[in-house]
Formats: C-alpha cells, sequence, structure tokens
C-alpha cells in the first residue's frame, strides 16, 4: 500500500518546485527590468 501515494507525493513536490523556479525565475526578471530601468533614467 505505501507504493501508491509515494510517487503521487513525488510528483507533486516537483510541480510544488517547478512553480517555486518559475515565480524566482519571474522575479528575477522584473528585478532586472527595474533596475535597467533605473540605469536607463540615470543614464539620460
Amino acid at each position: 500500500m505505501p507504493t501508491i501515494p509515494s510517487p503521487r507525493h513525488a510528483a507533486r513536490r516537483s510541480l510544488f518546485q517547478s512553480g517555486i523556479g518559475l515565480r524566482l525565475a519571474l522575479a528575477a526578471l522584473l528585478s532586472a527590468l527595474v533596475w535597467l530601468t533605473i540605469a536607463w533614467a540615470l543614464a539620460t
């Protein structure tokens, strides 16, 4: 019986980690955009 919830739990954990990774990448992209805007504003 313990073999059935095991893969499901692993899949859910991997999905959660991938979601966190996507959110982290989005946040990094947003911060990079903000820094680029600040640098451009200072340069002009």
